[in-house]
């Protein structure tokens, strides 16, 4: 009995070994050069009792099955913002009949600093889920490289782990505003734990607050400054509006005399179809857009390259002159015949007036189409 002991019991518990301890010494093998037989050695030694090495094997596979793998994401300041809806809703009373309609929270979040953005919409429908996109970034003051949607209908119209088929209106939105729709893999949260962490705090410190209040109103709110640079913009909106209005007429005269220029739709032009219209239902005034061709594509090209003091951007009515090539940019979309049917060709260059000196702006158009 003393060289042949009695095997132990099955029913007899055996010690069990530490299992993190032993799946971080394995995570480690590459270095170390451990194997699951030289920390079974180790286990026996201070458990003679203890599991055969086939058993030990075993458990420790099925113990590390049971683990929930997860990837640690690293957010860049700047780079993503997740957008989703919360699944609880807000009940709004219509003013007009009383009906109590269910308002569906937006919520996006910023990647980086959790920057968080909530907004009430009426619905999940393409309209609402455009117009809080423009809203939150707006509200940030910037547009991130990168949107992570779920794969709402709106959003996107057929998800794939490849290739996810984005809603036409979602993508010219982002490609006039200079970012990229990245979903979310289907079924996936994990992908949008930031979104999931932002509706989960909404609804915990805004719509658990309200849970007892009735709204009869929605939409987004300016914070204090934002407002206080709106009243104070429109304190001197005439006076921008006068001068905007003066520069264009005179560049649009200037750009019409131009032996370069092939032609210049203004309607403060004398000549243009809709001039007598324009000017008694806007009283004399025509605006600070106009657009004008020059002889083609390359022209157009050399001529905005060469410019130095007008800008290049999507903009319109700033105060500061803005230009855009239309048919490279935001229709840039669009096939060929469908940019012909709404008047954008190759040749056309658009042009927003704002409130620079008059002979600085036709001093750089000057040049640039001597460049062209």
């Amino acid at each position: 009995t003393r060289l042949f002991p009695p095997p132990v019991p099955s029913n007899v518990p055996r010690p069990l070994p530490d299992w993190l301890e032993v799946h971080r010494e394995m995570k480690t093998r590459k270095k170390t050069q451990v194997t699951l037989q030289l920390l079974w050695l180790e286990y026996k030694q201070d458990h003679a009792d203890g599991l055969q090495y086939s058993q030990f094997c075993q458990l420790y596979r099925d113990w590390r099955g049971g683990l929930d793998r997860v990837l640690r994401q690293d957010h860049r300041a700047g780079e993503k913002v997740f957008v989703d809806y919360t699944g609880q809703t807000v009940p709004v009373i219509d003013r007009t009949t009383g009906e109590i309609l269910q308002a569906e929270i937006f919520v996006g979040v910023l990647g980086a600093s959790n920057f968080s953005y909530a907004e009430a919409c009426w619905s999940q429908q393409l309209p609402e889920w455009i117009g809080a996109h423009v809203h939150m970034y707006e509200y940030f003051g910037g547009v991130p490289e990168l949107t992570v949607p779920d794969n709402l209908k709106s959003g996107v119209r057929h998800a794939c782990y490849y290739d996810p088929d984005i809603n036409p209106t979602y993508h010219e939105m982002a490609v006039h505003y200079g970012t990229a729709i990245l979903p979310t893999r289907p079924l996936k949260p994990r992908d949008k734990a930031k979104a999931e962490q932002g509706v989960l705090l909404v609804e915990r410190w805004i719509l658990a607050r309200l849970r007892k209040q009735m709204m009869s109103a929605i939409g987004p709110a300016l914070s204090p400054f934002s407002a206080y640079l709106l009243l104070t913009g429109m304190e001197t909106l005439p006076l921008r509006l006068e001068k905007q209005c003066d520069n264009t007429e005179r560049v649009a005269s200037f750009l019409r005399e131009h032996p370069k220029v092939e032609s210049v739709n203004y309607p403060g032009l004398p000549g243009h179809p809709a001039h007598e219209v324009t000017r008694r239902q806007f009283r004399g005034r025509f605006g600070s857009l106009l657009s004008f061709t020059l002889s083609g594509k390359a022209a157009c090209f050399r001529f905005i390259n060469a410019l130095r003091l007008i800008l290049r951007s999507a903009n319109l009515g700033d105060t500061r002159t803005i230009l855009l090539h239309p048919a490279s940019t935001i229709y840039s979309t669009l096939w060929k015949h469908e940019q012909e049917e709404t008047g954008v060709t190759d040749d056309l260059i658009r042009l927003s007036l704002g409130v620079e000196h008059p002979e600085d702006i036709l001093a750089d158009l000057e040049q640039a189409l001597r460049a062209a």
